[in-house]
């Protein structure tokens, strides 16, 4: 059995958003370089992915809002479904394909070929909602994933986990209504897209299955790891999850000029590496990663690396994160007015 899997595709260049676009092809202008390293030290095994049907998509669109963006993608010219997404001559068949990939991954795990898994796609997906792409995203991927893993795996409960800088306001309006699947986000806030408030916490059978963890601009990694040791990853051992999905943006990056967030990628290593090694424990290993943010491509690439190494369980080290110091007890005191808000619902 490989321990990690890759489900990636050239074709993911295809779609075109212009050429100065966040979200371009340039983003993954270092990925050749990271394959390889990748193939030399067997971090991973490649997978080609296949196209979602539309039947799949349907888990997480509407067929009015499928169809749209099929005749748009037919035009041949670059047409904008909200104010920063783009529709491209390729798009179309570049978005099924990126929702497939993780739908690959998935496949692969259920004929016991691999335990983790990462889906390195473009356009991402966590913004999308039923009616319409945004935020750069024009299929949910991680929502059809989930429908798909309960639908074809029979998995009854699902943890998402979503560590982009943005919130993502598509996964959470998917499900935010039920509790098969447990959405938990740590982002920027306030920051596009303007949702994600600790107090957004699900409706009805759904109600405390939401978790957000707003953080405000200049947080940095002691942050994070807090949140994961003091909120995270305690509920999600409560809840117990049959597969847990990650929304991978690397848009936290010190780096990134879309945010204002200064995670190192050791960061991202220790939370990889943390869902790991609970993932072991409860779920077979099951773990899945699909792409989200991320829009300085070296820094991209070096943080996929990071995370691969921690599905991997290779356990990080060094003291880099601990070098920076909380501003005061500010941040502590956010924390804690968190965990006393969930705390009606789970054990903090």
């Amino acid at each position: 059995m490989n321990s990690v899997g890759i489900a990636y595709d050239d074709f993911f260049l295809e779609h075109d958003s212009g050429f100065f676009h966040p979200e371009s092809r340039n983003r993954f202008l270092n990925l050749p370089e990271l394959f390889k390293k990748v193939k030399d030290e067997r971090l991973a095994c490649f997978y080609a992915p296949r196209p979602a049907i539309e039947e799949e998509v349907l888990a997480a669109h509407s067929k009015d809002y499928i169809d749209r963006v099929k005749r748009l993608s037919g035009t041949g010219t670059l047409h904008y479904v909200d104010g920063d997404t783009v529709v491209g001559p390729r798009s179309y068949d570049v978005a099924v394909l990126s929702a497939g990939a993780s739908l690959t991954l998935l496949e692969r795990m259920m004929d016991g070929e691999m335990e983790a898994g990462f889906a390195i796609v473009r356009p991402p997906g966590h913004h999308a909602v039923r009616e319409n792409g945004m935020g750069f995203c024009i299929f949910n991927n991680a929502v059809i994933a989930a429908n798909f893993a309960e639908r074809e795996m029979g998995i009854k409960k699902i943890a998402i986990f979503d560590w982009d800088v943005h919130h993502g306001n598509g996964v959470q309006d998917a499900f935010y209504d039920q509790n098969r699947v447990l959405y938990a986000s740590i982002h920027q806030y306030p920051h596009y897209p303007g949702t994600g408030y600790f107090d957004e916490i699900g409706t009805g059978k759904g109600e405390g299955y939401t978790i957000n963890v707003p953080v405000p601009a200049g947080s940095g990694d002691p942050h994070y790891l807090m949140a994961l040791d003091e909120i995270f990853l305690p509920i999600f051992q409560q809840y117990a999850p049959d597969l847990i999905i990650v929304c991978a943006g690397y848009d936290a990056h010190e780096t990134d000029p879309l945010s204002s967030i200064n995670l190192k990628h050791l960061t991202f290593q220790k939370m990889a590496y943390g869902l790991r090694v609970l993932a072991d424990k409860l779920c077979g290993g099951r773990l899945l990663a699909t792409l989200e943010g991320g829009y300085d491509p070296r820094e991209l690439t070096k943080g996929i690396e990071a995370t691969l190494c921690g599905f991997n369980c290779v356990k990080p080290e060094g003291e880099e994160v601990i070098e920076e110091r909380f501003s005061g007890t500010s941040f502590e005191d956010h924390l804690k007015k968190i965990k006393a808000y969930l705390s009606r619902y789970w054990k903090l």
